[in-house]
């Protein structure tokens, strides 16, 4: 089964919308974790995993 440019980009677009979103989600999470446990790893790990989906997706959309 082949697939065309057209076929293939709207699917990438859906795609990096998706991962953009669980990326900030997993940083929010992240942030009122560490804020209402007041635990720094927690914090410090939310918000470096969401900033790396957040960077994956910026190069991904390049």
């Amino acid at each position: 089964m082949c697939y065309t440019s057209a076929q293939i980009k709207p699917n990438l677009e859906h795609l990096s919308a998706a991962l953009r979103q669980i990326g900030v989600v997993v940083a929010a999470t992240g942030l009122v974790t560490g804020v209402f446990n007041a635990d720094q790893v927690s914090l410090s790990l939310g918000i470096t995993l969401g900033g790396l989906a957040l960077i994956r997706v910026a190069s991904l959309e390049e």
